[in-house]
């Protein structure tokens, strides 16, 4: 009978342990972009192998309609941090939201053009009269005249067609629209339904921020040692990632979001095509961001007409979380 007792007072105790140090694990809240795609693996690499437990988070993901969307939920304060495109992030803040870029995982991501690969679109002036695709919450709205003004176009000298991003895909996919304005990633899901070919925007001098994670001021304020306990838990997930484990970080999304509309394969393919897409600056850890690259896109913003005022790159991003504790 005293043996059963000590049982019975272990199990409880051991029981109570795991609720203590459950209810000790920090709440934090993620707004994707969109649905889990590839470039959001290192979230779900994070949570499956218990890198976000490990340093005391307990970290939901939440699914979304675009980056200029999970701006307004960040900054709605229905989120503690907002993920993707960090350009609409520098609209924002001129527009007086008080956030900033933590980490930039994707220095060489950007807008594109998605042509199929059964037309003769090679570049961009090859739009002229042809039906296009877009989304406005995405990043080629500010960008349009600017950009097709130097190969002697403006947007007239195209049919634009704006969708819900729901129907961004499909609306391509079923011919109805000769290409798509959208960003690299969307290569990966429109060349299955479509044998597509990419045009990446920065090849033709466009310099905009990457994709990243972004807070507002009064969160990086309040809950500075938990976004640097974040970080560092995202850190080793991305190296980890990246380091031959692409098919695992594709089974973890579907593992952890079993609804997620794209398969193992098509993860895995979309991972492997971020890789080379990286930030990566000798002696830093993921996610550091470089001061010279900030300076460069603020100067393209301003000359493209996507910021008014003059600006200083280091008013959209911030590396202090990568300081040790204390400083």
């Amino acid at each position: 009978m005293k043996v059963l007792r000590s049982l019975v007072f272990l199990v409880a105790a051991a029981m109570s342990a795991a609720a203590a140090r459950a209810q000790a694990l920090e709440k934090l809240t993620v707004q994707m972009a969109f649905y889990p795609q590839g470039p959001q693996a290192y979230l779900f690499v994070a949570k499956d192998r218990g890198l976000f437990a490990k340093y005391g988070l307990d970290v939901d993901m939440l699914d979304g309609r675009g980056s200029a969307y999970s701006m307004q939920v960040l900054m709605g304060g229905h989120a503690d941090i907002g993920e993707g495109q960090l350009s609409p992030l520098a609209s924002a803040r001129e527009k007086g939201a008080k956030v900033k870029a933590i980490a930039e995982w994707y220095a060489k991501d950007g807008p594109a053009i998605i042509a199929p690969a059964d037309l003769d679109i090679r570049g961009p002036a090859d739009l002229k009269g042809k039906k296009v695709v877009l989304i406005a919450s995405g990043p080629w709205p500010p960008l349009i005249d600017s950009f097709f003004a130097q190969f002697g176009l403006k947007q007239s000298d195209m049919e634009l067609m704006y969708v819900d991003s729901a129907a961004l895909f499909t609306t391509y996919a079923a011919k109805r629209a000769d290409a798509m304005l959208s960003v690299e990633l969307a290569f990966t899901e429109a060349d299955p339904m479509r044998a597509s070919r990419l045009i990446p925007a920065l090849d033709y001098g466009v310099k905009l921020p990457g994709d990243g994670i972004y807070v507002s001021e009064d969160v990086l304020r309040s809950k500075r040692d938990v976004l640097r306990r974040f970080l560092l838990a995202c850190g080793e997930a991305v190296a980890y990632t990246f380091d031959g484990h692409e098919d695992e970080a594709a089974r973890a999304i579907v593992k952890i979001n079993p609804a997620t509309k794209l398969s193992v394969d098509h993860l895995r393919d979309q991972i492997v095509h971020y890789g080379p897409l990286r930030a990566s600056f000798a002696g830093k850890p993921p996610g550091w961001q470089s001061a010279e690259d900030w300076a460069e896109r603020v100067s393209y913003m301003r000359s493209a007409g996507v910021l008014k005022s003059p600006h200083e790159g280091g008013e959209f991003f911030t590396n202090e979380l990568f300081e040790p504790a204390g400083k």
